[in-house]
């Protein structure tokens, strides 16, 4: 079976690269059908890999503008051209963009190709324009996806949450949480891909960061070699009375600093517990907002060690097994049910500072693995607020929260646990064969 998996956006190519990794273990050929286009460097870059076609995407300097959306488009356009023409027999959209859903409905009426959607992002909804939410080009943007979800033999969702949003055949919908690759990804090994999951300006130098010899370790020595690295987190943490010294807190933010999180609840947040005991935050990332995000939490009196991206896992690792908690508190109007960064925190068995409504919440209120802050945190009463201060100093206090957080990272967000969802939806659907089921 010939596989085609298609994104615009360099942010969701190590999604791509496991769903692909996934059919070719399977003895089918994936080939990965990718933009020229930085969206964090926002420019465009020369790539060449072997299964990989790069598309070219005109650029552009603002994530909200029109010239983006036009350009996206184009995009959808061309890569519709060459997908019709390559003789696959299942295309994997990841979507946005919005407008890949009527291309795939165009295709497969003229082709006959099965197709699967993967709904990674909600546009427009999770912009902060709920004023304008009905106007006609809003409602256009958003009924690019939503008039053509029935042509998909197969609907993914990064989270729960957002079947809960859409109108979504339940008979083929599926959740697929996202997974953190491993450094066996060739493609990255060899210095091909863009790496942007700690929310960096991706640097050429720094991009595949692992050794190239990553190239020929099977995925059992990988997936061992990660739980060898997470072990030793969580017996660092055990062994010790409490998960952060008893002389201060020190939390974790990672990720982009941008127009969707929080800054002000954050820092009014920290700067509350800041008074019952020292915080340093220590913020791996950049962005458009990385200054603004200091300013606010130093004016709180709080310490902050700005160390910009980090792609290395062995280095992650050494700063985040000494936080105690990780911030992962976003804007009200986002509408998402999980993040990026709430994937690296538990892999290295950080609990949650957590705002995000869905599945994150639900893993926070059921496992243990953080303390969910509400909407109104800035409102609170003197009491609740110490209530809830109290909550979040037992937890980085708790050395099995932890453990809690690996453990939950492993039953749903490795590659595993990503492949044994991508192989129950499929064969229910009848696009693999039965006989193909992992152990």
């Amino acid at each position: 079976m010939k596989v085609a998996i298609v994104t615009h956006s360099s942010t969701f190519e190590d999604r791509a690269e496991a769903v692909a990794r996934f059919f070719e273990e399977k003895g089918h050929t994936a080939v990965r059908v990718f933009s020229d286009f930085d969206h964090h460097g926002k420019r465009t870059v020369q790539r060449e890999a072997e299964n990989h076609v790069y598309i070219h995407l005109r650029p552009y300097t603002r994530n909200l503008s029109l010239t983006r959306l036009m350009a996206i488009r184009r995009f959808a356009l061309d890569a519709g051209a060459y997908l019709e023409s390559g003789g696959f027999d299942l295309i994997y959209f990841m979507i946005p963009a919005n407008s890949f859903a009527a291309e795939a409905e165009r295709i497969r009426r003229k082709t006959g190709v099965r197709v699967i959607f993967d709904l990674i992002d909600l546009w427009p909804e999770s912009l902060p324009l709920r004023a304008a939410a009905h106007l006609a080009p809003i409602l256009r943007w958003r009924n690019l996806r939503d008039h053509h979800l029935g042509c998909a033999d197969v609907i993914f969702t990064e989270c729960g949450f957002y079947r809960e949003q859409l109108d979504l055949p339940e008979n083929r919908t599926y959740t697929l949480y996202w997974c953190k690759l491993s450094g066996d990804n060739k493609y990255r090994a060899s210095g091909e891909g863009i790496r942007t999951d700690s929310g960096g300006e991706p640097n050429p130098e720094k991009t595949g960061v692992h050794d190239a010899a990553a190239e020929d370790v099977a995925a059992e020595d990988v997936a061992a070699h990660d739980a060898a690295v997470h072990d030793a987190v969580i017996h660092e943490a055990v062994d010790r009375k409490s998960s952060c010294p008893e002389q201060s807190l020190r939390i974790a933010y990672i990720g982009a600093i941008n127009n969707i999180i929080d800054i002000p609840r954050i820092a009014y947040l920290l700067g509350a517990l800041n008074r019952r005991r020292k915080v340093i935050a220590d913020i791996i990332g950049e962005g458009e907002h990385r200054d603004d995000f200091i300013r606010e939490l130093r004016n709180r009196g709080i310490e902050t060690v700005c160390r910009g991206a980090v792609y290395e896992e062995e280095r992650k690792k050494e700063i985040l097994s000494r936080c105690c908690l990780g911030i992962n508190v976003m804007r009200t109007d986002v509408h998402v049910g999980l993040s990026m960064k709430s994937i690296d925190y538990l892999s290295y068995g950080v609990p949650l500072i957590n705002s995000i409504k869905g599945d994150l919440w639900e893993f926070a209120s059921t496992c243990g693995i953080g303390v969910n802050i509400p909407d109104d945190l800035m409102a609170m009463s003197q009491g609740d607020l110490n209530l809830l201060l109290d909550r979040l100093l037992a937890v980085a206090e708790d050395p099995q929260a932890r453990r809690k957080c690996v453990d939950l990272y492993r039953r749903n967000f490795t590659q595993e646990a990503f492949d044994r969802t991508l192989e129950r939806a499929l064969e229910e659907q009848k696009l693999l064969p039965r006989s193909s089921i992992i152990a």
